[in-house]
């Protein structure tokens, strides 16, 4: 074999044996293996197929980081468990993962939970009528807003399902019926497929980041600059994915209360 052969081939071999050593955040090119927490469409679709707003959101940005999402379902209850236990690079979260350290990015979209009331389009509506409202599962985080706009949450029904919710709006059972804005959207188009009613948005609460974090720190700074550079060079790029989905209000950065 002649000698500069040999030096081609031992260098490519240091080269790849140095490759190997560094961590999988200093290589571009990784796959990265998303834990997806929240299952309900319109966010999520099929995990399996990438299909859903949230899939195509990070699809967008891990792809601008140079790496290929593999999304994963993961159980709420046991996502810390599973980070610790390193099965996947990230998990989505609006409330970080309990003991278990891991380095949050920048939000990716916000939660917006919004009053909505719900009329036949040409009829007025219920005249401000509030007295039957209600509002979703597990919502006691919103009792100080609700406060604020002179909404006392003890006395709201408390819905199990948004589509359950969005239909006792149809049918006249409830009044009004507080949600996440996508959410309540995608169910009312669900159950108006001929578009005979119409849903007013009456007031947005503080929005909430939904977040990935990571069991990498300098995978999550990756993240950051990628969605940093996304937004550079077009502010409009992920809301444009929102739109594609029917939603005309934004929810992904950047975005002001």
């Amino acid at each position: 074999m002649p000698h500069h052969t040999a030096f081609r081939l031992t260098a490519a071999a240091l080269l790849a044996g140095l490759t190997a050593l560094l961590p999988s955040a200093a290589r571009a090119g990784d796959t990265l293996k998303v834990g997806i927490t929240s299952g309900s469409p319109p966010y999520v679709f099929s995990v399996e197929r990438g299909d859903g707003l949230d899939l195509e959101i990070l699809h967008a940005i891990i792809e601008r980081m140079g790496d290929t999402p593999d999304f994963v379902y993961v159980p709420f209850a046991r996502r810390s468990l599973i980070l610790t236990s390193h099965k996947v690079d990230a998990v989505t979260f609006w409330s970080l993962p309990k003991g278990v350290t891991c380095h949050p990015a920048k939000p990716y979209r916000f939660w917006r939970n919004a009053l909505f009331t719900a009329h036949k389009k040409g009829v007025p509506g219920t005249g401000g009528d509030m007295r039957r409202t209600g509002i979703f599962m597990g919502s006691e985080h919103l009792k100080p807003a609700l406060a604020k706009i002179g909404i006392d949450y003890d006395s709201l029904q408390r819905i199990y399902t948004v589509n359950a919710g969005v239909r006792m709006m149809l049918y006249g059972r409830l009044d009004s019926y507080i949600g996440d804005y996508p959410t309540v959207i995608y169910n009312f188009h669900k159950e108006d497929p001929t578009g005979e009613y119409e849903a007013k948005i009456l007031h947005f609460f503080p929005p909430t980041p939904q977040q990935l974090c990571f069991t990498d720190a300098a995978k999550a700074d990756a993240f950051n600059a990628a969605l940093d550079a996304l937004l550079k060079e077009n502010p409009e790029v992920l809301n444009t994915i929102t739109r594609n989905h029917g939603l005309k209000e934004r929810i992904t950065p950047p975005l002001s209360e």
